[in-house]
């Protein structure tokens, strides 16, 4: 196993921090579709909430 330099490590921190913006991202875009009660309306058809 290499070990890695201090800029490495620091580069790979910054490249996960951004991957997790995006998904942080794409979480609060589907709690904003199913809404605070998400929970009540799985499995509904008829959900049309969010969608624009």
């Amino acid at each position: 196993m290499a070990t890695e330099t201090k800029r490495e490590l620091l580069d790979r921190i910054e490249g996960l921090e951004t991957e997790n913006e995006v998904l942080q991202s794409q979480i609060d875009e589907i709690s904003d579709i199913i809404g605070d009660s998400g929970e009540e309306e799985q499995g509904s058809e008829d959900d049309d909430q969010g969608e624009e």
